[in-house]
Formats: C-alpha cells, structure tokens, sequence
C-alpha cells in the first residue's frame, strides 16, 4: 500500500469516527412524551440527547413528586442508587464506558432536594 493511500485512509477514519461520534450525542429538545418511551427502546441515547435542555428548561428543584412523575414518567428500576429517591435511566455511559447514566433524584418532604447525572 503507497503511503499516500494509507494517510488518507487514516484521516478518513479519523475525521468519520469523530464525525458519528458528534452526530451520536448531539442534543435534542427535550419531549416529555418521547423521554417518558425512550427507556423502552434500550440504548437510543434519547434521554441523554434530552436531559440537558430538560435540566435547563425545568428546574426540577422544588418540584413535587407528582409534578415529576407528570413530566418524566414513572422511574427506571428503583434497586439501583438507592440513596435517591428517583432515579431515571439516560442510556449506556457516553464515551468508551461501560456503565449506564442516570437521572438521580432526592426529595425532601416530597419535593425535589437535589439531583444529579451519575453513572453506575
């Protein structure tokens, strides 16, 4: 293989990696209707395109159970981060992890004390 050949292959590689890269975690409006149906479809990563503007757009301190419930739907398995309250799926861990994200919640006499992205 000629050497110019092998540079250009690599930069097409590198350049189209990075670009599905940045394609795959572009951000999304969050749509309370598509987060609360995304869990469903395993690792399409709509919640993680989504809960930076959710977080922007809703300032979820404050907030009633009720009122979360109503925007985000039912919480992802209760077994995981028990130290929360609600804890919400996002996807497989961006980046070359191996974990998954969540949308961890901790309510103080019902209403939302604290939230956080972890991963597990």
């Amino acid at each position: 293989m000629n050497m110019k050949v092998a540079i250009s292959s690599f930069f097409l590689l590198l350049f189209g990696g990075l670009g599905l890269i940045v394609w795959n975690n572009h951000l999304t409006r969050f749509d309370s209707e598509r987060w609360k149906t995304a869990e469903l479809y395993g690792a399409s990563k709509a919640r993680q395109r989504m809960v930076e503007d959710l977080l922007q757009k809703f300032p979820l301190s404050g907030m009633s159970e009720e009122e979360v419930h109503e925007l985000l739907g039912p919480q992802s398995d209760p077994t995981y981060f028990k130290a929360y309250d609600l804890r919400y799926w996002l996807g497989p861990e961006r980046g070359l992890g191996v974990d998954s994200e969540w949308l961890v919640i901790r309510l103080n006499d019902g209403r939302v004390a604290e939230y956080r992205i972890v991963t597990d």
